[in-house]
């Protein structure tokens, strides 16, 4: 029963981080157009409202960040403490 509820909790934070980074400020491009130039709103400055960047890049580009972040995370995951810095131990 424990067990249950633990597995429980982690499934719903795991939700909740899952649909911490969905971008509700960007707009959708049309189905299966790549050059469709879509803009993101950025975060503001922490302690502000104000201040917030406006990115624009096509769908295309877009795509290509999401990849190369995708790719960078699966090999930090895969490689783990691999590259600890000389002179540390377990």
């Amino acid at each position: 029963m424990r067990f249950v509820i633990v597995a429980a909790a982690l499934a719903g934070l795991a939700f909740s981080a899952v649909s911490a980074f969905a971008d509700d400020t960007a707009t959708t491009p049309a189905a299966g157009d790549p050059n469709k130039i879509v803009c993101k709103q950025g975060d503001p400055t922490t302690g502000t409202r104000l201040g917030a960047t406006r990115t624009c890049h096509t769908q295309r580009e877009w795509d290509d960040f999401q990849q190369q972040a995708q790719k960078t995370l699966v090999q930090s995951q895969l490689k783990g403490f691999g590259n600890r810095p000389a002179g540390t131990s377990n």
